[in-house]
């Protein structure tokens, strides 16, 4: 295994391709901004923009389905993406704490909703 330099940006670059593909659209988002603002001179900061723009259009799309400012949709995808995490590491409780906070962000948005029911299912 590779150590990796935490002081190299590409981290970021990485980072946001693994987000990408675990369908953590927020936690994508908020690499690539990082990895955009530390490596401005990267050769495909073109097509990064391009993907930072279409990532940040879904976050805004989903606030305006409920009503809220992309930083609320924002706030709330993150928690989300928090909690399935916490899921993962079958931290039903802390889950449903992280859950409830996103469904209190956004009171219409049924997937907080369901991964609480489920974490609650879970917990007896």
């Amino acid at each position: 295994a590779q150590r990796l330099d935490p002081e190299d940006p590409s981290i970021w670059r990485l980072l946001t391709g693994v987000y990408q593909m675990q369908g953590r659209i927020v936690h994508a988002l908020r690499s690539l901004r990082r990895y955009l603002a530390e490596d401005a001179d990267d050769p495909d900061a073109d097509q990064l923009e391009q993907l930072r723009a279409s990532l940040e259009a879904a976050v805004a799309d989903l606030g305006e389905q409920n009503n809220v400012s992309a930083a609320e949709a924002e706030r709330a995808g993150l928690l989300l993406e928090r909690g399935l995490r916490l899921m993962e590491e079958e931290d039903a409780l802390g889950a449903t704490r992280v859950f409830r906070d996103a469904a209190r962000i956004m009171p219409n948005w049924t997937a907080p909703k369901n991964n609480l029911a489920l974490c609650q299912f879970l917990l007896g």
